[in-house]
């Protein structure tokens, strides 16, 4: 197993990286849009995602499973965005071969996370994909649902997404998900739920209509109007929209 000193070591030439790659400007767009002084360094999505590339090609198979999730979860202790989304790219490389331990570590860094951007690929690109094979695993996201915190709340959300993406159909676990949320209008929040409705939509569509025309007088008015988005006519004229 990879010691907390090489895990620091090994990030280094990442960081150095990452500074010099950072974009002033793109950085300040990233803050208007957030509306925090969050540690942000400016790096775009497909660079960072072009390091965890090269990283994962040149250690990928020098590194156990153990070692991965060791440099993620220093990634995510330094609440940088770069260090986590680099995080989520290279352990999402790995995904299948994670086991249902690995959820109590996803539980520890969604405490970490400040911004949407961080939220939404942790939750679709990797803690998502462990649902399917534990989905079991819904349980912690329904209490999720229900906390302070907004980005678990959004989390939880999000995390449903590849329940139904693809040829995956799980709209009961995700409905389970988001019945607490669905009046929940906190931008963040109800934008994911939008979101995983649109999704839950292409893989069932007549269990979603059901399921959204059930909670349609508690539902604030965002959600109702972007979870329907995909719907068709006949359900819409039926939900009033």
């Amino acid at each position: 197993m990879i010691s907390p000193a090489d895990v620091k070591t090994l990030l280094k030439p990442i960081q150095a990286k990452f500074k010099a790659l950072a974009s002033p400007s793109y950085r300040e767009s990233i803050l208007k849009a957030t509306g925090k002084e969050d540690r942000i360094i400016g790096v775009r999505i497909p660079e960072i995602k072009a390091i965890a590339k090269d990283y994962f090609k040149e250690y990928g198979k020098k590194l156990s499973i153990g070692d991965l999730l060791s440099i993620a979860d220093e990634c995510f202790k330094t609440e940088g965005r770069e260090e986590q989304l680099f995080a989520v790219f290279i352990i999402s490389r790995r995904v299948q071969k994670m086991d249902r331990q690995t959820w109590r570590l996803v539980d520890n860094w969604v405490d970490y996370i400040s911004n949407w951007e961080t939220c939404d690929h942790l939750a679709t690109q990797f803690a998502g994909k462990l649902l399917l094979t534990n989905i079991d695993l819904v349980t912690d996201l329904k209490k999720w649902a229900k906390q302070t915190n907004i980005w678990r709340r959004r989390f939880a959300a999000s995390a449903t997404i590849p329940l139904n993406h693809g040829s995956h159909s799980n709209p009961g676990a995700t409905f389970e998900v988001l019945r607490p949320l669905i009046s929940d209008n906190d931008d963040m929040v109800r934008k994911a739920v939008a979101w995983s409705i649109r999704e839950a939509y292409k893989a069932d569509n007549e269990s979603t209509f059901k399921f959204l025309l059930g909670v349609k007088d508690e539902a604030v008015p965002y959600v109702l109007k972007h979870g329907s988005e995909k719907f068709n006519k006949a359900h819409k004229k039926e939900l009033g929209i």
